[in-house]
């Protein structure tokens, strides 16, 4: 997957487990796509649950969380796919699903869908790309993922954001080794790691916020130095 772009804002969260999580999560993205004046209102978001098999179930929370804020198209890539480059051109921002992420990439591979997603965003069309879990990890070079039954493993992303991510911290701290192993033999990465409920936003590629939606919820930035793993709790920051 050689493609690779930059969106205006990547917004990604390390879980959204409740209903409430998830409303407040497409609230803050709404006010933040509304910000820029070619999008229209209510804003066009593109659902994608590829990660989980596209269960319904999850599909119909994802609509109730939504409300009136958003019109909801959906991309089922286990039914007839339309064409993609038409459907990205009706909408001003995606959201990946959580669930089996090295699955959801080969697919994405298959459709060659990062390089008609970079397209969409060099014509501008994209201004936003969300996502929670597997939908966090997928855009940067490395992720900590649970595809695999037997246990945690680092996966590569598409690298459209640098270094490795780690979503659950809190929830499922097994990936924390996982991921101390892998920074203490690559210093040169910088990690990131959200909690259930922390959202990291990024501005041309940047990290430049964090929100909070879930009380307690942290966002860290870890690095290895000097053979320590080093923790700096972006959480308060914007």
């Amino acid at each position: 997957m050689s493609a690779k772009a930059t969106p205006p804002w990547f917004v990604v969260a390390g879980g959204l487990p409740t209903p409430t999580t998830r409303r407040q999560f497409l609230q803050k993205l709404h006010t933040l796509i509304l910000q820029d004046e070619r999008s229209v209102s209510p804003p066009r978001l593109l659902y994608i649950g590829c990660a989980h098999g596209e269960d319904p179930a999850r599909y119909v929370r994802f609509i109730e969380a939504a409300g009136e804020l958003w019109q909801v198209r959906r991309l089922n890539f286990f039914g007839p796919v339309p064409p993609l480059t038409d459907l990205l051109n009706r909408c001003d921002a995606i959201f990946v699903d959580g669930g089996n992420t090295r699955t959801m990439l080969a697919i994405w591979k298959e459709w060659e869908f990062p390089q008609v997603l970079a397209q969409a965003i060099e014509a501008g069309q994209i201004r936003a790309i969300a996502g929670t879990s597997a939908g966090m990890i997928c855009w940067f070079q490395y992720g900590i993922t649970d595809s695999w039954a037997d246990h945690y493993r680092v996966l590569n992303g598409l690298g459209w954001l640098p270094g490795i991510a780690c979503p659950h911290w809190n929830s499922e701290p097994a990936r924390r080794k996982v991921l101390y192993d892998f920074l203490h033999s690559h210093p040169a990465v910088r990690g990131i790691a959200l909690e259930d409920g922390a959202i990291a936003v990024f501005r041309q590629g940047t990290w430049v916020q964090t929100w909070q939606i879930r009380s307690g919820a942290r966002a860290l930035a870890l690095r290895s130095e000097n053979g320590t793993i080093v923790l700096t709790d972006r959480t308060s920051s914007g």
